[in-house]
């Protein structure tokens, strides 16, 4: 689910909320999450602050908090 708010001049913000799927879920659920997700955010005018919440169910060990990213899908979507 998304929502895109007005803010001051003509500037917006768009909040997305997401529920990914557990650890346990099968890798193509997965993957379609992830996907949809991309398609979500790509669709975001690049002008608009992007704010993702919810719950992406991760979870860090000592050999993770190490690393630089935590979990193996990341975006880049450029919102200046």
């Amino acid at each position: 689910m998304s929502l895109r708010l007005p803010l001051q001049g003509d500037k917006s913000a768009t909040l997305v909320s997401v529920y990914s799927p557990t650890l346990q879920a099968d890798s193509a659920v997965k993957e379609a999450f992830y996907g949809d997700l991309h398609t979500v955010i790509t669709r975001i005018d690049p002008k608009d602050k992007l704010i993702i919440l919810g719950d992406f169910n991760a979870r860090e060990d000592l050999a993770t908090a190490t690393t630089p990213a935590a979990c193996s899908y990341s975006f880049t979507h450029n919102t200046s």
